[in-house]
Formats: structure tokens, sequence, C-alpha cells
């Protein structure tokens, strides 16, 4: 008998394994094998699986699926609520894109970010396990191309906006993933006092008291309770950049979903390039505004201060760095693998050897 092993969306990357008859011990040798498979890309993980890359960013891994997208209690541009097929599983960042790991690939400070889009405007809190922020589109696109050159088994980008509502939502259906105390830094509970920002009864000699006045700001990342996929700080902290194109009108989108994608994709062609989607809200939002659903947008340019980034990633093709030498070979310039099925074999026999992918050129450093 023989089992196919096939990991979805890895075109042409299948795995046959010669599965003899075999004993209980080798039945276990054989599900152990399958495993450490799974573990170096070739096949899809179980929701909720971690692995590191070579910054220390943490990915989950968030698989495929459907839910309804948008609210019908919120603004006009999260209507219609409407059903994404989300077809391909991927890995999201178990933790916003830190300050420390910004100024291992970019080099820069979040005072420098800071100094870049004006000198006098404040620090919203600092260290190297803070979320980063005054972060532009256009440089989170840029901290992406350079996570990129490092070929590390990963082919990175933003998250279209649908990907990040339903790694946001996690199977949950309504406005927020858990009580917002618990699982989000925001207007209320980022400063010195608790506020009731929604109710705006902070006034003082007609002045309403906002979270930057109550000491608010950002706050180390995995401090709050993650969502079910086991992802932090997915509603509050910083605004996240997504790959998206925002609809902009001054009706404040009344068009909201219609005519963009349902695939899962992000809008890259309909609207004006020039501004572009954020989601989760931030540690300044107050928690109307830091829903699954909520949609905000700011132009690419913009540094904003509040603002931050998550990455996404897909393997590439097949995580072929991460095999074992011992379990590779390359015939002809094709890269291939091999497992040993277990002590009923002859010494060193292995299973068929079947192609996975081109064996890839690495350039030289």
């Amino acid at each position: 008998r023989s089992a196919s092993l096939v990991s979805r969306g890895l075109a042409q990357s299948a795995i046959l394994l010669q599965e003899p008859e075999r004993s209980e011990v080798e039945q276990l040798l054989y599900r152990a094998t399958n495993r450490l498979i799974g573990r170096w890309g070739l096949l899809p993980p179980v929701a909720g699986t971690v692995r590191k890359n070579s910054i220390g960013l943490e990915l989950v891994y968030i698989p495929p699926g459907e839910f309804m997208m948008g609210s019908e209690n919120g603004m006009p541009d999260e209507k219609p609520v409407h059903k994404v097929t989300i077809q391909d599983g991927f890995w999201m960042g178990k933790y916003l894109i830190t300050q420390g790991q910004w100024k291992s690939v970019m080099g820069t400070t979040v005072q420098q970010q800071r100094d870049r889009a004006h000198k006098t405007l404040p620090l919203y809190g600092e260290g190297i396990n803070y979320p980063m922020y005054y972060v532009s589109w256009e440089e989170a696109k840029e901290f992406i191309r350079r996570l990129n050159n490092d070929n590390d088994g990963f082919q990175y980008s933003l998250p279209s906006e649908a990907q990040w509502e339903y790694a946001a939502r996690a199977g949950t259906t309504g406005d927020y993933y858990g009580s917002l105390d618990d699982i989000a830094w925001y207007a209320n509970n980022s400063g010195r006092n608790y506020l009731d920002y929604d109710s705006e009864e902070y006034i003082n000699d007609d002045h309403f008291k906002s979270p930057d006045e109550n000491g608010g700001q950002t706050h180390p990342v995995g401090i709050k309770s993650p969502n079910k996929f086991g992802i932090y700080d997915m509603l509050g902290n910083v605004w996240e950049w997504c790959e998206d194109i925002y609809i902009y009108n001054e009706v404040y989108n009344e068009n909201g979903y219609n005519g963009l994608p349902t695939d899962g994709s992000a809008n890259v062609s309909v609207g004006d390039p020039n501004y572009r989607v954020l989601r989760g809200g931030s540690w300044y939002t107050k928690s109307t505004d830091t829903r699954s659903a909520e949609r905000y947008w700011d132009e690419p340019s913009d540094p904003d201060g509040a603002a931050g980034i998550r990455v996404i990633a897909q393997p590439s093709k097949i995580c072929v760095e991460n095999v074992p030498s011992d379990l590779m070979e390359e015939r002809e310039g094709v890269r291939l693998i091999n497992v040993i099925l277990g002590p009923k074999h002859q010494p060193g026999q292995k299973t068929r050897i079947s192609q996975i992918d081109p064996a890839p050129t690495k350039p030289k450093p």
C-alpha cells in the first residue's frame, strides 16, 4: 500500500511514502515521521502551531475556513455583512512587530521613526518588547521586503483585511473576541487611571480628558489575553496596516464592501491607492472603535503615532532549509527527501523518494 501526503497550496509537492505491512511499533514510527514532516513545512499544520523565524518573530498557523465579515452594529463601511472564504491557511505574527524586531531589520529606533514624522511629537511607549509605531504603510512594505531578502523559507506580506478579520475573530461572531479589558490596551485602560472614554464623563473646566492626557500609551506585546488562535493584541495597542486599498469618499464609504473580493484576497485594484486600510484600533481608541470589524484608513506615506505592523507569511514552496541534511539529497538539480520507516526494513533502506521542488539557487552574501 502507499499513502499520498499532499500539502495543500504547495503545487506539485506530493510525497509518496511506501507503507508496507507494519507492526504496531512501526505504525507509531510512521505517524511520528509524518508529524516531523509537518514540522518541516511539508504538510499543513494544525491551527495554533507556532514557528519562529531568524529574527525571533513567532508565527501562528491560521487554518483555512469561512466567516461572516463586517458588522451591522458599526459604520456604513462595515456593511454589508458577507461571507468570505479563506481558501488557504497562512501564518500570522503571534505578536505585533516589536521595536526590537524593527530595529534588527530596519536599523531605526522608535525615536528615529518619530523624528522622521516630526521631532515635536511625543513618544507613546519605548522598549524592545513594545510594539513599533510611527510606521507608514510604505515603511511597513519595506520592512517586509527586507524580511523576504533573508530567504528564510517564508514569503512575508501584509495581511489582507479579510485575513486580518478572520484571524482576529478566531471563530467568534461578536464585536470582540473576549472581554475588551482582558484582551486589549485601548483608551479606557492604556493610561494612569481607568477612563470611561465612551461616555465622555471625564470633563474638567469644559475640557475633555483625552487618553494621552491620562498618560495613555502603548504597552509591551503579549500581556493581554490572546484569542482562540493564540494571537495577542489583535485589538488595541496599535493599529495594524493591511494590504488593501480603502475606498474613501465624503460620506464615509457608504458603498462598504460591495464589489470587493470575497475570497480572502486584498483589494488592490478598486479605489484610490493613496488610502490604505488599518485595522484593530489602538491605545487611543474608545471601545466602539476597537472592534473586530472596525475599519480605518490613512495615507500610505503617513507614519502615525498609533500605527504599527503585523505580518503574515506563506512557506516558500516547501521549507527545505528546515529539513535535516541527512534526509536530503539532490539529483540533477532536484531536491529529494528520504524517510526511514522502521526496523522491518533492511539497515539504511529508505522509502521511495519523490520530487518536492526544484533546488533553489540561494544568492551568495
